[in-house]
């Protein structure tokens, strides 16, 4: 969402993710604060501290903010400005999909950068619940399940439709005429 300044998601899994980062607001601890990794099927999405960070010299905050939305729309995950600035989205609503790579910023344009920042694991179909971790995971490593709000509109695999206004009724035919 470009209108979103931070990564919003829901109220728990700030807090958990807040929590396991464990960032310092006087900056004491930046250079050794992990990569944040998004999991979407089988391939994880890496933010770097200076992706999600906001530092200045008042100090640092980090750039995730909770919002917590019920069903049938929620809960969701915004990935705001921190994850387009690193990373270039590309929506195919004829499928629907949508593509990412890593966004070229001045001298970061290598593939070694971009093997770090996207990875891709193995998809033994196996399923996690929200926010949970993999025996032998990355302790930072938090499983996003991302099947609501599918880009044609579809909610937990309903009608593409159904939250749009019904067309209208075809006009009903002339009397006849006596």
């Amino acid at each position: 969402d470009t209108g979103t300044s931070m990564l919003a998601g829901p109220s728990e899994l700030v807090d958990k993710l807040s929590s396991m980062v464990n960032a310092k607001e006087d900056c004491s601890n930046f250079n050794e604060l992990p990569n944040l990794g998004f999991q979407i099927g089988n391939t994880v999405l890496n933010l770097r501290p200076d992706d999600y960070m906001d530092k200045s010299a008042a100090g640092c905050s980090f750039s995730l903010m909770a919002l917590d939305v019920p069903p049938p729309k929620g809960p969701v995950f915004i990935f705001g400005d921190p994850f387009l600035r690193r990373f270039v989205t590309i929506y195919d609503r004829s499928k629907p999909a949508v593509g990412f790579a890593v966004a070229k910023h001045d001298g970061e344009a290598d593939e070694a950068a971009a093997r770090e920042l996207i990875a891709h694991v193995g998809g033994g179909g196996k399923s996690m619940s929200s926010g949970s971790r993999s025996e032998g995971s990355n302790p930072f490593a938090v499983h996003l399940p991302l099947d609501a709000g599918l880009m044609g509109g579809a909610e937990g695999g309903g009608d593409a439709n159904s939250d749009a206004t019904p067309p209208p009724a075809e006009p009903a035919a002339p009397p006849p005429v006596p």
